[in-house]
């Protein structure tokens, strides 16, 4: 069986071609294809530098800075790179030929242990699949509850045992000085006014 990175090369090898099915195609339609084919291509890097690093135990931590990345807040912010439409299903009504590819994704969500352990591990990959599942109308599995405690079942639970000594003391003896009973605390004391 071949790897997840393997799968996931595979997987957008195919999508790209199906795209490509908008040969003859007016003009405008054929420079949106391009950008399709473009983020597909980008996705499919980005996906698979991710889980590579993932298998090599070299993957960043979800939210910490990365070195030489820091940006200027008084600098706007760069446009996206690929301007593409939003809405449910929106790939599947613009090239039809993919319908197949939206039916694959949710097969591997739903049934790839390697994929749900990778998403575990990185959560950053979420963001990068969010918007392909969109465009085949799909979602993606909710992440995991982080540190989630089973509830407690109240009809198994037992008190627990008090431990001889606590549930019988010994007698206090009246020769025993190393045994002194407690004693109430001291008044507050209370300032008057002459």
């Amino acid at each position: 069986m071949e790897s997840l990175a393997a799968r996931f090369s595979i997987y957008f090898h195919g999508l790209r071609a199906a795209v490509t099915t908008l040969r003859s195609a007016p003009k405008d339609l054929i420079a949106f294809r391009d950008r399709i084919w473009r983020y597909l291509m980008s996705l499919s890097g980005r996906i698979d530098r991710l889980v590579r690093r993932w298998q090599n135990g070299t993957l960043p931590k979800p939210g910490a800075p990365r070195p030489g990345r820091t940006r200027d807040p008084d600098k706007p912010r760069k446009p996206p790179a690929f301007i593409l439409p939003r809405g449910h299903m929106w790939l599947i009504r613009q090239v039809p030929a993919t319908v197949a590819f939206g039916s694959q994704l949710g097969h591997l969500l739903a049934n790839d242990a390697e994929l749900r352990e990778f998403l575990k591990a990185a959560p950053q990959a979420r963001r990068l699949l969010n918007p392909l599942c969109g465009m085949f109308g799909l979602t993606l599995p909710a992440p995991p509850a982080v540190d989630s405690v089973p509830p407690l079942d109240l009809a198994q639970a037992q008190p627990a045992a008090e431990p001889e000594s606590a549930a019988n003391p010994p007698p206090l003896l009246a020769d025993d000085s190393s045994r002194v009973a407690p004693t109430a605390p001291d008044p507050p004391f209370v300032f008057s006014s002459p």
